[in-house]
C-alpha cells in the first residue's frame, strides 16, 4: 500500500511516517504539506492511499480532491480526510463526499487509523488476487509459460492499467516506467521482452485462433504492437 500524507502539521507528518515504516504492508512515498504540493506528488507517484488534511494553506483538501477529479479521472485512490470537523458540518458537494473513503476525526486515534490502513492493504492485496487469476487465465490461451520474465510483465501491466487506465494510452512514457521501477530494470529491456512474448504468441498460434480470442476484424493484419495486445487484453479483460 502505498501512501502520501498530506497535512500541513509537519510533527503530524512524521508521526504517521513512523507508523507507516512500522509496517511492510505500507510504504510512505511522499509528505506534502500544503495542497498545491499534493496535487504535484500525486501526479507524480499516484499512491494507492492518500492521507489529507481538510485545511492547509494555498490549497484545501476539498481543493485537493476536486484538481484530482477533473484532472486524473481514472485515477481512484483511497482517501483518508483528516478534520477536527464532522463530516456532516462540511460543505462538501456529492461529487467530492463519494470520493472520500473514510474521515479521521482530529485528533486522530493512531490505533483507529492504523487498523483502517491494515483494513485496506488487506482489501487491496485481495483485490489484486482476483485480477491476477483474471489475467493468467487469459494469458494461459496462449499457451505462455508463467515464469518468463515476459509473461509477468504482461500480467503486471494489465495490473497498472486495471487501476491506472491511462497508463494504456501512454506505455512508453508511463506504463513501461513504472515497470521498470517495479522490476528494477530500464523501460528499454520492458518493451523488449513484452515485444519477444507478443512474438511467440504469433508464432505458436494460428491468426485465426489469435482472430478469436482478441477479437481482431481481419485474421491477416500481422502482428500486433506491443500496445495495441496490452489495449486488447485490457478490453477483454474489462478494464477499459
Amino acid at each position: 500500500m502505498k501512501i502520501l500524507v498530506v497535512d500541513d502539521d509537519k510533527d503530524f507528518c512524521l508521526c504517521i511516517g513512523e507508523m507507516v515504516r512500522l509496517h511492510p504492508s505500507m510504504e510512505l512515498i511522499g509528505i506534502a504539506h500544503n495542497g498545491k504540493d499534493a496535487c504535484i506528488k500525486i501526479r507524480q507517484f499516484q499512491p494507492d492511499l492518500i492521507l489529507l488534511d481538510h485545511c492547509m494553506p494555498l490549497m484545501d483538501g476539498i481543493g485537493v480532491i476536486t484538481w484530482m477529479t477533473q484532472t486524473l479521472p481514472s485515477y481512484r485512490p483511497f482517501i483518508f480526510t483528516m478534520s477536527a470537523w464532522e463530516i456532516n458540518q462540511m460543505l462538501i458537494p456529492d461529487q467530492i463526499r463519494s470520493a472520500i473513503t473514510y474521515v479521521i476525526k482530529k485528533p486522530v486515534e493512531w490505533s483507529i487509523l492504523q487498523e483502517r490502513i491494515l483494513q485496506l492493504c488487506k482489501v487491496q492485496e485481495e483485490k489484486i488476487e482476483v485480477q491476477k487469476n483474471r489475467i493468467s487465465n487469459l494469458l494461459n490461451k496462449f499457451e505462455l509459460r508463467s515464469h518468463t520474465d515476459g509473461y509477468q510483465l504482461i500480467q503486471h501491466a494489465l495490473l497498472l492499467i486495471s487501476s491506472q487506465k491511462d497508463c494504456a494510452k501512454s506505455i512508453t512514457s508511463v506504463l513501461y516506467p513504472k515497470l521498470a521501477e517495479q522490476f528494477e530494470t530500464t523501460p528499454q529491456s520492458i518493451e523488449r521482452k513484452i515485444r519477444y512474448e507478443i512474438d511467440c504468441i504469433f508464432t505458436k498460434c494460428s491468426n485465426s485462433y489469435i482472430q478469436e480470442i482478441l477479437d481482431q476484424t481481419s485474421a491477416d493484419k500481422g502482428k500486433l504492437t506491443n500496445k495495441q495486445f496490452l489495449t486488447l487484453l485490457a478490453r477483454r479483460l474489462g478494464y477499459l
